[in-house]
């Protein structure tokens, strides 16, 4: 599949695997090591616009796309890699711009409209009408003992935080919210306990952290003093750091540690690391290769690849995602790439030899 064009980059909650949508179908691959585990090709799920991983489980939750769409675009398609085929397909009321799938829900995002579904069944448990989502943006919670939605609040720069626990069509989420910028938003993400929310606005020069309980302000991380397009934020698995990547050809990664003796602790384990800091912004920064790449940032986990099942455990290393089909790995030894890939030439030599 070289040349196909990357719609998506979606990676599932723990982080150790992702999912390309392309116009050429869609690639799961193993993000450490680098390892493609499932391909579906066009003819048999079309182009694809967005993707969704529930977990490392055999169903993957996935949008239509030109050139070759195989459904409309207000159809979300469930597709079980193991019996290679659709088991659900699910209608809305207008065009999709985003999806997420866990373990408990399918949230389906419109301009105006979020439809939250049950994936026990995938009924229909609420439709929620919101401010216009152009962006699509969403976060949800993977722990289902606390299933936290955020999406944009009504004034620009402000996000809704809602318990989905007890929620149905006729009671009200009853949202909380943090009025976060000035600026509208451009990025939201949760962490995987549903403690912390990170936000970022379309002036990209500050990233926000919140208690989503209190919904006090933690943290305001300084990326830079020029205004920048944010492509990607993202916790670790266990919320000790978060990455932030830009226009600008950098990835800042912070340490999320709260109390004074751990921020000194962090900063001698990353003076020992030699990692490149700016001081004025108290982030780790790394280079990327091309300063004009879009990418997701991912941190790496230590989960075996052969099976679909394991329980990640972080490790120190950074793995970047590009829309041109590169795959960087960032070390602890230095700012610049220790680990470089091109996704399709791998997927195409790892398929040759299984032949």
């Amino acid at each position: 599949m070289p040349g196909a064009v990357i719609r998506q980059i979606s990676f599932n909650h723990q982080q150790d695997c992702f999912a390309l949508a392309t116009d050429e179908g869609v690639r799961i691959f193993n993000t450490d090591p680098l390892i493609e585990l499932v391909h579906l090709k066009s003819q048999d799920v079309g182009s694809i616009r967005l993707v969704s991983l529930l977990n490392r489980t055999n169903l993957v939750a996935m949008v239509s796309g030109n050139p070759r769409p195989k459904f409309a675009n207000n159809v979300v398609m469930i597709y079980d890699t193991k019996l290679r085929k659709f088991v659900v397909e699910i209608a809305v009321g207008g065009p999709i711009l985003n999806i997420v799938i866990t373990t408990t829900r399918l949230i389906v995002v419109l301009h105006c409209h979020i439809y939250i579904f049950n994936t026990l069944n995938f009924e229909l448990v609420r439709t929620e009408e919101t401010v216009r989502n152009q962006l699509g943006l969403v976060a949800i919670s993977p722990d289902n003992k606390l299933e936290i939605l955020a999406y944009p609040g009504s004034k620009p720069g402000s996000v809704q935080l809602a318990n989905l626990q007890h929620t149905s069509q006729s009671r009200s989420l009853a949202p909380s919210v943090i009025f976060a910028h000035k600026s509208p938003l451009s990025r939201i993400t949760l962490n995987n306990q549903a403690t912390r929310i990170a936000t970022g606005s379309t002036k990209g020069t500050v990233v926000k952290l919140f208690n989503t309980r209190t919904r006090e302000l933690i943290f305001e991380l300084r990326r830079g003093v020029d205004n920048a397009v944010l492509h990607s934020i993202r916790f670790s698995y266990d919320s000790a750091f978060l990455a932030v990547s830009s226009d600008k050809g950098t990835i800042h990664v912070y340490s999320l540690n709260e109390s004074d003796s751990d921020k000194q602790s962090m900063q001698k384990i990353l003076d020992s690391m030699r990692f490149a800091k700016d001081e004025r912004r108290s982030a780790v920064q790394f280079s990327l290769p091309n300063a004009e790449q879009v990418v997701e940032c991912a941190f790496t986990t230590n989960s075996v690849t052969s099976g679909l099942s394991e329980q990640p455990a972080l490790n120190k290393d950074l793995i970047t995602i590009g829309y041109d089909g590169t795959y960087y790995r960032f070390s602890e030894c230095s700012n610049k790439p220790q680990g470089h890939e091109l996704l399709f030439d791998l997927a195409a030599d790892q398929e040759f030899w299984n032949v």
